[in-house]
């Protein structure tokens, strides 16, 4: 995959796309049934990686699930989705727009996303758009196998959704990936990561000036949970074991 033509389409380091690439390539060699499942899309750079990989594999027969509200903005938020010093989504939300944040750097135009995936040569028929709050097209519309399931809807209702009605259509060694930040109790911490991300970034090619409105846009709006709380999210959703790495 050539990342540096794709990397304003995603907001995922180069390293995790390969990474997505690489598990779509192991579902494929290992023939594991079922479609390839996305719940949090946004502007389409990990959805479209997985399609490219599909197509040069020449497995043009999986279907290719894509979820997310697209340009009907961000659904609402619950008491769980707030700040590790208690601020709520709703006045983040209000923050980032007072801020300068406009459409455009929060949510995703569908149109603009499906020409994108349109465009990278996988069947138009095997693409399934579902446009929505998971919580209403899930599990209606839904493949009945998943070999490849990839959960980034942010909120901790639409994630814990999303574990109970797709995980168990997971095919036997079939792959999940949820891709979440964290957030640590320790203010120093936090501002430590924060720093080592920065200057990741900078060592593979974003500009400061990218890094800053990106910063600008998201920050105290697509809010991180503690491990302790991704953990309770996945036992509770009947996961009997769970490892952090990073």
């Amino acid at each position: 995959l050539h990342y540096p033509l794709r990397r304003q389409r995603q907001m995922c380091i180069r390293d995790r796309i390969q990474s997505l690439s690489d598990a779509v390539r192991y579902v494929v060699r290992a023939a594991v049934p079922g479609a390839l499942v996305e719940c949090g899309v946004w502007k389409g750079g990990s959805a479209l990686a997985m399609a490219l990989t599909l197509a040069r594999l020449g497995e043009a027969d999986r279907g290719l699930w894509l979820y997310d509200t697209f340009d009907e903005g961000w659904p609402p938020a619950t008491e769980r989705d707030v700040t590790v010093t208690g601020k709520t989504a709703h006045d983040c939300y209000v923050e980032a727009r007072a801020a300068g944040a406009t459409d455009a750097d929060l949510w995703a135009a569908f149109e603009r996303v499906k020409a994108l995936l349109l465009g990278s040569g996988y069947p138009a028929g095997n693409i399934h758009f579902v446009q929505g709050r998971v919580e209403e097209t899930i599990p209606g519309d839904a493949p009945e196998t998943i070999a490849l399931l990839r959960l980034d809807t942010d909120w901790y209702e639409s994630t814990r959704h999303e574990l109970e009605h797709l995980y168990p259509r997971l095919a036997p060694g079939g792959v999940l990936i949820l891709s979440e930040k964290k957030i640590s109790h320790d203010p120093l911490l936090n501002r430590k990561y924060i720093d080592i991300y920065h200057r990741f970034k900078l060592e593979r090619g974003y500009s400061e000036l990218e890094i800053a409105r990106k910063r600008e846009a998201l920050e105290n709006v697509l809010i991180p949970f503690s491990i302790e709380e991704n953990r309770e999210l996945l036992l509770d959703a009947g996961f009997t074991s769970v490892e952090p790495f990073f």
